[in-house]
């Protein structure tokens, strides 16, 4: 997207020809900018603060790498991309030279160099205000804390560079502990959100800026991080309950009533200002216009495409069914037949369909879209995530690139943040059941729709029917009447199914059987969908906290944040084992058939492997070789 305040400029070193021929032979340099006159001027400091964002964007982070190497793996986000023979992070069989994490860790470390140079500089204008100049400031350090967050996260002890590397003896340094590096995360991070008071969400034309809220919510999330495995630092649960009420208390953000409309947003480059609910996001913009830049991330996430017409994806992560069973699903049979075998199914949650898609492309040519086709209820192994749809971008497509933002934290999770953190404290309570259920009222959007009619009951099976008698569905406030019909077994009925849920309900509707020559059969309405938590779902803390982790997969689906949960919770291994045994054996609780031959792309393989590898080792990721190489005091770390 094209930002007026993150368009790619990065001033670092400028280089003056002054001289002539013989000053070309001068030992002196004197035709060189050194940082210190650079940095004089505010427009430079602006620049070189662009320079330390752009590593937001870079192929190597936001761009490519993070979304489709790095954070695969799990129940969102499984990568098939390539032969299975190559290491890949997703399938935590990575080595120390795996090109992706090297280019992470390099890319991490170029945006910690250019805001140590920046900040190191940072009196050097004249032309600046003190405000401005704190603003600046404030942006630098948190940038700076944020990379040395997503470099503990994953690397576990890192090098803590504080000053702008120019010289190669600089390379060799002893690694920080990972608790030491979230204590400087935090502190930096506490500076960032004082020095930002004058830069608020309301005060920013777009949530690419790093706000004083943003700072507060990234906060929440780095003190819940090191509260779980595997720093363990239980007192910063205290922490996060005061960042995220810090958010709340600030009124500048809401849930968005319309889920869908999050992403739709930043596919069509804007931003939300009312609701701002995305506080802070990585911005990318594509224009396909010469001689305008291509700064769009890549493509390798989403429904698979290779037509220009509703935008082509590479399709290179599927979706776990465990993933699509996580959310509310009602089975419907066929609206006629003798069977009552599952045709397919809907949701009252919108999260659900639009998280992961319904449907594939197929067909279409440079003139006509293509087809979509729609998915059976038990095609599910090879579904792809639908919440960047390219379809929803302002054509023309660019063939390889897509203008959609990344929203690095929503206020939906500053909510599940808030909750998860009481919970682990004092257990469960009304307010954090409610917050839950706010999150989870605006997926069902029961005050838009009404409700959905989940379950109906055969009560008798009546006698005497020569043919199938028809079910009438009446009454309950129904915008649209469910539907269902009857399978007949000799002269009695064997069951009562679902063929439509109707939507509008505001109470159990009159279920009607009559006709088919018999009588006596009845059946009942049973249940209408709800959102709200039951009180079995909060009756201790461990029951609320398996809601919370729930909650996050269905709220934050591939947004990233998956694997890194659960390395948290202390639950990565066993999960991701579980995935592999679910293509193995199935899964009856969750209704999972195993991966059967023919089931599509991709490959059973692709599910098996990641559980095959995964060891207590995966917590973190090895510690790239080029490191190892150059900097003598280099520690590996287990297991690589």
């Amino acid at each position: 997207m094209r930002r007026f305040a993150i368009f790619i400029l990065t001033i670092l070193t400028v280089v003056l020809i002054l001289g002539s021929c013989k000053k070309i032979l001068n030992p002196v340099p004197t035709d060189f900018l050194d940082a210190h006159t650079f940095y004089q001027k505010k427009a430079n400091l602006d620049a070189a603060l662009a320079g330390v964002y752009s590593a937001l964007g870079s192929s190597s982070l936001y761009g490519e790498t993070y979304q489709c190497y790095i954070t695969t793996g799990t129940e969102d986000a499984l990568v098939f991309q390539g032969s299975i023979g190559n290491p890949k992070i997703g399938y935590y069989n990575e080595t120390p030279s795996y090109n992706e994490s090297t280019r992470m860790w390099a890319n991490l470390y170029t945006g910690i160099n250019r805001a140590n140079e920046l900040l190191e500089n940072i009196d050097g204008p004249k032309d600046i205000s003190a405000s401005e100049k704190k603003i600046v400031e404030g942006e630098a350090r948190f940038l700076r804390a944020y990379y040395y967050f997503l470099l503990t996260q994953w690397f576990g002890n890192v090098p803590l560079r504080l000053v702008p590397s120019d010289t190669p003896d600089q390379g060799d340094q002893a690694f920080t502990p990972a608790k030491e590096v979230y204590d400087f995360v935090i502190a930096e991070m506490e500076a960032a959100e004082v020095l930002l008071e004058g830069q608020t969400a309301d005060k920013t034309a777009n949530t690419e800026r790093v706000t004083q809220t943003a700072v507060e919510a990234v906060l929440a999330r780095v003190c819940l991080y090191a509260a779980g495995e595997p720093i363990n630092d239980r007192s910063k649960y205290e922490d996060v309950i005061k960042w995220c009420r810090k958010v709340m208390n600030s009124g500048l953000h809401r849930l968005n009533p319309d889920y869908r409309e999050i992403f739709r947003l930043q596919l069509k480059d804007q931003y939300d200002n009312v609701s701002r609910e995305s506080i802070w996001e990585v911005g990318f913009y594509v224009n396909t216009a010469a001689p305008e830049t291509n700064a769009g991330k890549f493509v390798r996430v989403g429904i698979k495409s290779s037509n220009d017409l509703v935008g082509r994806s590479d399709g290179w992560v599927a979706v776990h069914p465990r993933s699509f069973r996580a959310y509310e699903g009602i089975d419907l049979v066929a609206g006629t037949g003798t069977t009552s075998t599952v045709t397919t199914d809907t949701t009252p949650d919108s999260r659900r369909d639009w998280n992961i898609a319904r449907f594939k492309y197929s067909g279409g040519s440079t003139t006509k879209p293509p087809t979509k086709t729609m998915l059976s209820a038990g095609n599910y192994w090879g579904r792809f995530p639908g919440k960047w749809r390219r379809e929803e971008e302002i054509p023309p497509h660019d063939p390889t690139r897509s203008p959609a933002n990344i929203p690095v934290i929503r206020y939906a999770d500053v909510l599940l943040m808030l909750a998860e953190a009481e919970n682990e404290l004092n257990g469960p309570n009304a307010e954090i059941v409610n917050y839950v259920n706010d999150i989870r009222k605006r997926a069902y959007a029961e005050d838009i729709n009404g409700k959905m009619l989940r379950e109906i009951r055969m009560t008798n099976a009546g006698s005497g029917y020569s043919a199938v008698p028809a079910v009438t569905i009446s009454g309950g406030g129904a915008s649209v009447a469910a539907t269902a019909r009857a399978v007949r077994s000799g002269s009695t009925l064997t069951g009562v199914y679902l063929t439509g849920t109707g939507v509008g309900y505001t109470s159990l509707p009159v279920i009607t059987i009559s006709g088919g020559g018999g009588s006596g059969a009845t059946a009942e309405a049973v249940a209408l969908t709800d959102y709200h938590l039951q009180p079995e779902d909060y009756e201790s803390q461990q029951a609320f906290r398996k809601i919370i982790q729930d909650e996050r997969l269905r709220e934050l689906h591939g947004e990233f944040l998956r694997r890194q949960d659960l390395k948290r919770w202390g639950i990565l291994v066993s999960t991701v084992k579980q995935l592999a045994e679910d293509a193995e054996k199935g899964n009856a609780e969750l209704r999972i058939n195993p991966y059967a031959s023919g089931s599509g792309i991709p490959a059973k393989a692709h599910f098996i492997l990641p559980g095959s590898n995964v060891s207590a080792k995966d917590v973190y990721l090895p510690i790239p070789l080029r490191e190892m190489m150059y900097n003598k005091l280099a520690v590996q770390n287990e297991g690589f």
